[in-house]
């Protein structure tokens, strides 16, 4: 394969997950055809994960008259529910190099954050990631995860930090990331497809040495009101999956962010994790 940089093909290719949730799409849509990407070369796909309702341009919905005004959207209806691993196979078809993933609850409340995290991202190396729903880990023991949340909801949240996690339904990273790698064991498990959407942020380490960061974005990001409805995170088994792969991942050679350097006191991970009571979920 031949290597893809982020100077082979500048711009932003947006990508955006739906499933059962119309007025968060619209609500998430809207903000995304507001953004002020400053020259930025773009593309919108919108991937629909409901065998039972096709998108399409109309004059009868409001969603359709927004895909009928806005044709340069590209859109894509699956004849099956792929949940999170569908927005990676999107990557690969991706016109640019930089790919921002987003579930369909996700809203831009500024015009500016699309741009502001283009531009915090060139700033960083190839494969890392820059995400806002973020977790760190403080400490982990055969049985235990602990862990520290860096995420759009914290004021306290005000540097860009180097975190472990991210959600992938609001990140952006270089799809070199994943076209480029054989990350794709973690991203399509077999026993659970549910499970993927938490591996991104530990596979920039894992596979390229990579850093995963937690962008400040209080007050400028929320979840739209239906964020509960057909959410993945509802699923019975959302966190022994997903812990399960974590796990496999350290024992496979993932080093958390605090084991790859020494902190200073007053740097922004250091005071992330004396902010907070760690979470602790067994593993």
């Amino acid at each position: 394969m031949t290597e893809k940089t982020l100077e082979n093909r500048p711009g932003l290719t947006i990508i955006v997950v739906t499933y059962r949730r119309m007025e968060a799409l619209y609500a998430s849509l809207d903000a995304l055809l507001s953004q002020d990407l400053r020259g930025v070369r773009c593309e919108l796909i919108v991937v629909n994960n409901d065998p039972e309702a096709q998108l399409r341009p109309s004059r009868w919905t409001k969603l359709g008259r927004l895909f009928r005004v806005n044709s340069h959207i590209k859109l894509v209806n699956t004849r099956n529910d792929w949940m999170s691993i569908i927005r990676y196979g999107m990557v690969f078809m991706a016109e640019f190099d930089t790919v921002l993933t987003l579930d369909d609850d996700i809203i831009f409340m500024d015009q500016d954050i699309v741009c502001d995290m283009y531009q915090t991202l060139m700033g960083l190396q190839g494969h890392d990631i820059v995400s806002s729903w973020n977790t760190i880990w403080t400490k982990w023991t055969a049985t235990e995860l602990h862990y520290a949340s860096a995420s759009f909801w914290m004021p306290e949240l005000t540097h860009l930090t180097k975190t472990d996690t991210c959600g992938s339904g609001i990140s952006m990273f270089n799809k070199d990331l994943i076209c480029g790698s054989d990350g794709w064991r973690y991203l399509l498990p077999r026993d659970n497809l549910a499970t993927s959407d938490m591996a991104l942020g530990l596979l920039s380490n894992l596979l390229w040495n990579g850093t995963t960061y937690a962008m400040p974005m209080f007050g400028r990001v929320d979840f739209h009101r239906e964020f509960q409805k057909n959410a993945l995170h509802r699923k019975p088994d959302f966190y022994a999956s997903r812990l399960a792969m974590y796990k496999q991942m350290l024992n496979h050679g993932y080093k958390p962010v605090i084991t790859r350097e020494p902190y200073a006191d007053d740097s922004p991970e250091t005071l992330l994790i004396r902010q907070q009571e760690p979470k602790v979920r067994g593993w």
